[in-house]
């Protein structure tokens, strides 16, 4: 017999004991919003921290972007309750890094999540959003985790 094989099942082993080490890079949106009267499909999101704010940003297949804050990030370290408040809303189009703010927007609710990725702690939450400007609609419930 050769070496290897002996070691299959030491692999083997090895690899299902790691199935319990959660190691997820990827983000988990849901949810039903339109955004100017049709859908807003966000399919990832990021952390609002990355922008000083305490929210979440949400992104589209086509790079709409819509960020959801409830005020100036507080530096909230793990483990942070999850707070909620009256959300303000931006809707950025592609490319576009600044837009106008929409308030009051609906109830966001955000917390801090265990994994912390490029210096911010990930968040997790909801967002119940209704408001409209000169410019933009929103509507609609989203749930969002794992957003670094």
């Amino acid at each position: 017999m050769r070496a290897g094989f002996h070691l299959l099942p030491f692999l083997a082993a090895l690899t299902f004991g790691c199935a319990d080490i959660p190691f997820r890079t990827s983000t988990w949106v849901t949810g039903d919003l339109q955004v100017d009267g049709g859908p807003f499909r966000p399919f990832e999101c990021r952390t609002g921290a990355r922008y000083g704010l305490e929210g979440v940003e949400l992104a589209d297949a086509n790079g709409r972007r819509i960020r959801a804050s409830i005020g100036p990030h507080t530096g909230n370290s793990y483990p942070a309750p999850s707070i909620q408040g009256a959300a303000t809303v931006a809707v950025l189009e592609p490319g576009e890094s600044q837009a106008d703010r929409i308030f009051p927007c609906g109830l966001l609710t955000v917390g801090n999540q265990v994994s912390k990725i490029a210096g911010h702690r990930d968040v997790k939450g909801t967002a119940d959003l209704s408001c409209a400007s000169p410019q933009h609609s929103i509507k609609g419930h989203v749930e969002f985790s794992d957003c670094h």
